[in-house]
Parts: C-alpha cells; sequence; structure tokens
C-alpha cells in the first residue's frame, strides 16, 4: 500500500464538513418580497446600481479612515412642516436663468395658501345650494350706453360684459336654488327691507331685525333710573372695545345677541365669545350704570288702518315682528334679485360667497353675463357681430357699410380710406405722422391738415365706412366686389286676349324701353344702394321718351300702353 504523498493534505481545503452558520444570512424568500432582498453588499460590481457611482469605502474593518456624509443634514421628523405648508426645498434647485419654482417659496418661505400643490390656484367658491346669474344694472347700462354711442368705437362683447363687472354698483345678481334632475327648485327667502336672500326663513328673519331696526321701527331715546343691583365688574368685547354689561344683569344675553350681530356679524359667534374680558375698574362699572340711563324705545311703523305698538326693549319688538308682521320683513320667491352693493355688506351669508365665487369665473370668461346683454344691446339699435367666422363677437353704437366698385367720395376721404386700406389696424394716435409721409410720397399735390383729417376719419367712423376698436386700432371695411345685380324685366300685367291691334303696334317701343332700362341698369350695377334706386328713378322718366320714337297717331290714342313705364320701374339693385 503506498504512502499518502506529502502534498496532497495542502491541496484539501481545510474545512471539509458543512458549516451551517454560512446559511445563517441566507433567504428563502422571493426577489420581489423584503425577505428575498439583498444586502447592498450582496451586488456584483459592475452591475446595478452600483454600476453608477463608485463604491464607497467601508469605515468597518480596518480600510483606512471612515469617509465623511456630505449630504445635507434632513430635519427631524417633528419639526418638518407638512405638505402644502412649506415643505421641503426643491432638491433641483433654481431653474435656468435664476429664476425660482413659480409656485413660489417652500421651505422657510411663506405659506401658500391660496395655490395647489401642483401650482395652479385654488378654484372660486362654488355653492351647492345657489345658482348666480348676472345683469346690468339699469343705471350703470344707461350710462355705459351712453358713452358707446358718443364715442362710435366697436367693443368686444366680452369686454363690454367685464365693463359691467368689474364694480359691484353696475350688476345685479339673480339667485335662484339649485335643483335636483327632475325636481322644482325650491324656494329663496329674501329679507324685505334690503332684498337679501337666505336658505331659510329663520335665516332670512333674524337679518333683517338686525340690520333694519330703523326701518321698522321709529326709535327713540327716553331717560330711565339705572339699573340697580350689586355689580362687582362688566364684561368688555375684546374686539370692538365696548362695555356689554354685567354677566348678572338680566338682559345680559340680549346685549351680547345684539352687539355680535349689530357690530360683528362677519364674525364667528365662538370667537366673539372668546375675546370677551372682565373689566373690574369702578369706573367701567359707572360708565355701563350711566349708558343705561338712556334706553331706546320702539314703535312700529303700522300701515293705513292699524294702531302703532310701542316695546321698551328690542326683543319684545322682535317678537312682534315675528308673530304678527311677518310678511313686512320676509318673503319666499322662486328667485331674488340683489345689487352687488347689498352683496358686498353682507359677505359672510351664504348668498354672498356664491356670489363672489361666480363672479371671479365670469370676470376670467364672462360667456354666462354676455348671453345675459345680448339682448339688451339688440334692443338699443346696436350692431352686433363677429370678425370672421369663428372669431369674437364685436358691438357697436353704428352699423357697419360696405363701400362697392365705382363709388364716389371726395378727395380727402378717397385718399383717407385708401391709406387705411394700406395700412390696416393702425393706431389713431400714430394716424397724422404716417398720413402725412404718406401723402407727400403718393400726392405731393395734396394739403395736410390735421384738423381736416380727424374731420374726415370721424366722419368714416360715424357713417360705419371705417370701425374704430377698442385698443385703438382702425379697420376700413373691404370694398364689394360682387355688386348686387338688377332683377330681371317683368312682364306686362296686360292679358294678351285684352291687347287691341292699336296697343300691339307699340311693341317696338316697349322693346327699346326694356333695353335701354338694361344697359342702364348693367352700368350702375357697382353703385350702392341708394346709387341704385335713383338710376331707377331716371330709367322710369326715359321710358315715355322711347315711347315717342314711332310716329304713328296710334301712340298717342291708345292709353293702355301708359302701363309700360310700371313694367320698366321694377329693375332693382338687390
Amino acid at each position: 500500500m503506498s504512502e499518502p504523498s506529502s502534498k496532497e493534505p495542502q491541496d484539501q481545503p481545510e474545512n471539509n464538513p458543512l458549516n451551517l452558520s454560512d446559511l445563517q444570512d441566507f433567504s428563502f424568500g422571493t426577489q420581489w418580497t423584503d425577505a428575498g432582498k439583498k444586502p447592498k453588499g450582496g451586488f456584483r460590481e459592475g452591475s446595478g446600481r452600483d454600476a453608477r457611482r463608485p463604491r464607497r469605502p467601508s469605515s468597518a474593518g480596518g480600510g483606512g479612515a471612515p469617509s465623511k456624509d456630505r449630504r445635507p443634514q434632513r430635519k427631524p421628523y417633528s419639526d418638518r412642516q407638512p405638505r402644502g405648508e412649506g415643505g421641503s426645498q426643491d432638491s433641483r434647485g433654481p431653474r435656468e436663468g435664476g429664476s425660482q419654482d413659480s409656485r413660489g417659496p417652500r421651505e422657510g418661505g411663506q405659506q401658500r395658501s391660496n395655490w395647489r400643490r401642483d401650482g395652479a390656484p385654488e378654484a372660486p367658491y362654488e355653492s351647492a345650494i345657489f345658482d348666480i346669474g348676472f345683469y346690468p344694472d339699469d343705471a350703470g347700462f344707461s350710462t355705459i350706453i351712453k358713452v358707446l354711442r358718443t364715442n362710435h368705437i366697436t367693443y368686444e362683447l366680452f369686454q363690454v360684459s367685464k365693463i359691467f363687472l368689474e364694480k359691484s354698483d353696475r350688476y345685479v345678481a339673480s339667485v335662484t336654488r339649485k335643483a335636483a334632475k327632475g325636481e322644482k327648485p325650491e324656494r329663496v327667502f329674501v329679507s324685505l327691507p334690503d332684498g337679501m336672500p337666505f336658505v331659510t326663513e329663520e335665516e332670512a328673519i333674524a337679518h333683517a331685525i338686525s340690520n333694519n331696526v330703523d326701518e321698522l321701527f321709529d326709535v327713540e331715546e327716553v331717560e330711565v333710573d339705572a339699573p340697580s343691583g350689586n355689580f362687582l365688574f362688566v364684561n368688555r368685547c375684546g374686539i370692538t372695545k365696548e362695555l356689554l354689561g354685567p354677566p348678572n344683569y338680566h338682559r345680559y344675553e340680549e346685549f351680547m345677541n345684539r352687539h355680535h350681530q349689530s357690530k360683528l356679524s362677519n364674525v364667528s359667534f365662538e370667537r366673539f365669545q372668546s375675546s370677551i374680558v372682565q373689566d373690574r375698574e369702578e369706573e367701567a362699572v359707572n360708565e355701563w350704570l350711566e349708558s343705561m340711563k338712556k334706553v331706546k324705545r320702539y314703535t312700529s311703523k303700522p300701515a293705513e288702518g292699524e294702531e302703532a305698538q310701542t316695546f321698551d326693549s328690542l326683543n319684545d319688538a322682535i317678537g312682534f315682528l315675528r308673530t304678527s308682521n311677518r310678511d313686512k320683513i320676509v318673503k319666499a320667491v322662486s328667485y331674488a334679485r340683489v345689487g352687488g352693493v347689498t352683496l358686498d355688506k353682507f359677505s359672510n351669508s351664504e348668498a354672498s360667497r356664491a356670489v363672489a365665487g361666480e363672479l371671479a369665473r365670469q370676470r376670467r370668461f364672462p360667456l354666462e353675463t354676455a348671453n345675459a346683454i345680448r339682448g339688451r344691446l339688440r334692443r338699443e339699435k346696436f350692431s352686433i357681430y363677429k370678425k370672421g367666422s369663428k372669431g369674437v363677437t364685436l358691438i357697436c353704437s353704428t352699423k357697419r357699410r360696405f363701400r362697392t366698385q365705382g363709388q364716389v367720395m371726395s378727395d380727402t376721404l378717397d385718399r383717407l380710406i385708401r391709406f387705411l386700406e394700406a395700412n390696416q389696424n393702425i393706431k389713431a394716435k400714430d394716424l397724422p405722422p404716417a398720413y402725412e409721409a404718406w401723402l407727400k410720397d403718393q400726392e405731393p399735390e395734396g394739403v395736410f391738415e390735421e384738423k381736416k383729417l380727424f374731420q374726415d376719419l370721424h366722419w368714416l367712423i360715424a357713417d360705419g365706412y371705417v370701425s374704430h376698436f377698442g385698443d385703438d386700432a382702425l379697420f376700413a371695411n373691404p370694398v364689394l366686389e360682387n355688386a348686387p345685380k338688377p332683377k330681371a324685366v317683368a312682364k306686362s300685367k296686360t292679358k294678351p286676349e285684352k291687347v287691341s291691334k292699336k296697343s300691339a303696334s307699340k311693341e317696338p317701343a316697349v322693346v327699346e324701353a326694356a333695353v335701354v332700362a338694361e344697359e342702364t341698369s348693367s352700368e350702375g350695377a357697382g353703385e350702392a344702394s341708394d346709387a341704385s334706386s335713383s338710376e331707377n328713378v331716371e330709367v322710369a322718366e326715359s321710358a315715355p321718351e322711347a315711347e315717342v320714337a314711332p310716329e304713328s297717331e296710334t301712340v298717342a290714342e291708345a292709353p293702355e300702353v301708359e302701363a309700360v313705364p310700371e313694367a320698366e320701374a321694377v329693375p332693382e339693385a338687390e
């Protein structure tokens, strides 16, 4: 038996048996679960994410000095601001050219309360209760119409609509209740003293009483004795700094509610109540006692045949209105019309919020408002048309007119309109120097007078041949190339069987008159409608001359031929 070689033990591995501790980190999970994830050190070099950046030397195990973490230190989670209220700094940094993110500052900057996370502004408020429409106020509409008639300027219909929506005293809001599909909308409750709409009847009553006491009652101050009792302190409103009275006084709740409704209607009652502070100064108590020596007495304003009622407190007066005179303070209607000024006074109501939201949308794209005022402009005889088949809608107090081929104007008007045709959309303020230079080049013999220039321009605009737009641009209306053709000569209404032999001899005269009418109408076919009407008169007058051409006595004897001018007067320009 051969002895083992001395090299064999060196070729064999040192640990032949399987070491189970090597399987301690082995995972039997799938690759897409946490159990199947490999540690970062398990990636092969040159593959995966590690191939994109150099491997950092590990600080574990003596491999040199540990590397410094160059990443910026992040704030603790408790110190971070929630998203939408600052957020973290944009890792991309400022954009090219040094401009910051268009959505505004983030970390350390101001809060973007009016902007969504995608950078777009928040949508205006949309009410789930009311539908809103806008109409021009009568007084404001009359004023603007008067201005439009004076300047003869052509405006976009949307631009005029935005003029009405610019200020609250120029529009009236129509408020209706939204209804489910197939159902009838509910009624709107209106406070009669000022026309303010509300969702419920109780809201309308409370509003009418708290804001229109002087219109419902005759209020007078009377002298009374000061309240008796032990008042150690009085409460004071922390917002208006006015005294409310001691809380142990029996009318304290009434004073507090009245102060909130009349002075702080735009503030929630909880905020008002939390702002109340105690004032233990003796001067404050004495001031309140002195103010209570004068009280208001309320006398109702009765209708004819009714007796006036007098009340020593506002609560008693309110109770009287709720029970006996309910129809004087509230009314249920299918829709309410309220002015913009009234809505501005009570911005905390649902109707005011709904109007504010719809107003913001209409100021951006006033389609519904433009449709509402279109009919009123037509009734005011305004010209409404579109510039192009799909262009914007324009309005003007002057109706457009188009010149025809061969139409004659004065020399100054003809030169000016030829210049405008060659320089369409020139600004009116730039017209004098440009027209003067053009006149020297085209017609050196022409004399330039700025006063005469603007007189001619005003005539062309007022007569409709030139449009003056709201942006000060001038546009000369084009010349009609296809002039209207005259109608064919109508045949005589005389029946053939009634025509005598004497009238038959006048057929050459009728034919000759018809030829004259055709030649005359063809020569003036390109002129304006008023010019064509004057030609018709000339044709009718020349017809009897053509009838005299035959030297026969039967022409004078036959009265039937007098119907010929009627047949010749028919040719007209369409």
